[in-house]
C-alpha cells in the first residue's frame, strides 16, 4: 500500500473493511505460509482495496493489508518486504493511482523476484506504464470497471482461490502419504483383547476410545463452524455499514463518531445532521436504498 502524489480518490459504492486479526478466524495449515494474499494498493484507493480484502477474506483466503497488518513500531519497509515473502500471491488493485506509484512498481517489482504469482484487479480502463507492464504484462486481468462491485470481487476470490489450490505444495507432485485411519477402521484394525478377567472398561476401552474420539471430531466441528459463522456475518455487518454510511460521505456528512472518521475522514465535509441530509438532500431513490440497507442490517442482527 501506498500513498501517490496526487490523484482523486476513487470512488465505490461498498468498501468493507475487516479490523479483527485473522488468526482469531482461521487455523493455520502445517507447512502454509502465515498470509495466503498481498494486497498492494494506492492510499487513495484504500475503500475499493478493504472490500477487496474483506471479500477475500470471507472466502478464507489470509490477506495482508497495510497498515492493518503493520506491527506498531515496525518499520514500514521492513514490513513490506517481510509480508511479501510470506505471502503466496500479490493482488494489484490497479488504477491510475497506483500507476503512478513508485512504491506499488517496487512491491511488484518484489514479489515477481521472489515467484509470487500476479493478480491484477483493473478497476479503471488505463494501460500500465512501461515499468509495470515489464512485470505485469504477460498477466491475465481481472477487470472491475462496471457496477456492482461485489459481483467483480467475488470473481476475484474464485481466482485467487483457484490459483492458491494449483500453487499449494504436495497437491500436484510429492511422496504418496499414507492414509490417515479413522477411529472405527483403527478399531477395527486393532488387535482384539481376550476377555478373562479384565474388568469391562479395560475389556471395551477400544470401543470407548472411538466413542471419544467421535465426540471430540463433532466438538471440533461445531467450533469451527460457529466461529466461521460469526466471521463471516460480522465481514456482512461492516459490508453494510461501510455501504450505507458511503451514501452520507458523498452528500457531505460530516461524522461524528470515531469509527466513522476513522473509515471516511471529514476533509470537505458539509453537513453536521444525518437526519437533514437523509430528509433533504438525498434523492428518493437514496433513500430507498439506504432504508433497504438498514433493513438487512436490522435481518442480520448488525444493529
Amino acid at each position: 500500500m501506498t500513498a501517490t502524489a496526487s490523484g482523486p480518490v476513487s470512488a465505490v459504492t461498498i468498501s468493507p473493511p475487516y479490523d479483527s486479526p485473522l488468526a482469531q478466524h482461521f487455523l493455520a495449515d502445517a507447512g502454509r505460509m502465515p498470509f495466503d494474499v498481498f494486497i498492494s494498493y494506492s492510499v487513495h484507493d484504500k475503500l475499493t482495496a478493504q472490500a477487496v480484502c474483506a471479500t477475500l477474506e470471507a472466502n478464507g483466503i489470509r490477506c495482508w493489508i497495510a497498515p492493518r497488518d503493520i506491527m506498531p513500531g515496525s518499520e514500514y519497509g521492513d514490513a513490506i518486504v517481510e509480508a511479501i515473502n510470506q505471502s503466496r500471491a500479490l493482488v494489484l488493485v490497479f488504477s491510475s493511482n497506483a500507476n503512478q506509484s513508485p512504491q506499488i512498481r517496487r512491491e511488484v517489482e518484489r514479489a515477481v523476484s521472489k515467484g509470487l504469482p500476479i493478480v491484477p484487479l483493473r478497476i479503471e480502463n488505463i494501460a500500465p506504464t512501461q515499468s509495470l507492464e515489464y512485470f505485469i504484462g504477460a498477466v491475465h486481468w481481472l477487470d472491475a470497471l462496471t457496477p456492482p462491485l461485489e459481483h467483480h470481487l467475488q470473481r476475484l476470490a474464485e481466482a485467487v482461490k483457484a490459483l492458491l489450490r494449483i500453487d499449494s505444495p504436495g497437491l500436484a507432485e510429492g511422496p504418496v502419504r499414507t492414509p490417515i485411519m479413522t477411529p472405527l477402521e483403527r478399531a477395527a484394525a486393532a488387535a482384539p483383547t481376550p476377555p478373562g478377567s479384565k474388568p469391562i472398561w479395560q475389556r471395551n476401552r477400544v470401543a470407548l476410545g472411538v466413542i471419544g474420539a467421535c465426540v471430540a471430531l463433532i466438538a471440533i466441528g461445531a467450533v469451527w463452524y460457529l466461529r466461521s459463522a460469526t466471521s463471516a456475518n460480522a465481514a456482512e455487518c461492516e459490508r453494510l455499514w461501510i455501504k450505507r454510511n458511503s451514501f452520507y460521505k458523498s452528500h457531505g456528512l460530516c461524522f461524528q463518531t470515531q469509527r466513522a472518521k476513522a473509515h471516511f475522514d471529514n476533509t470537505g465535509c458539509t453537513y453536521n445532521d444525518q437526519d437533514y441530509v437523509y430528509e433533504h438532500i438525498f434523492s428518493d431513490a437514496e433513500r430507498t436504498q439506504v432504508q433497504d440497507i438498514r433493513n438487512e442490517e436490522r435481518a442480520r442482527g448488525c444493529l
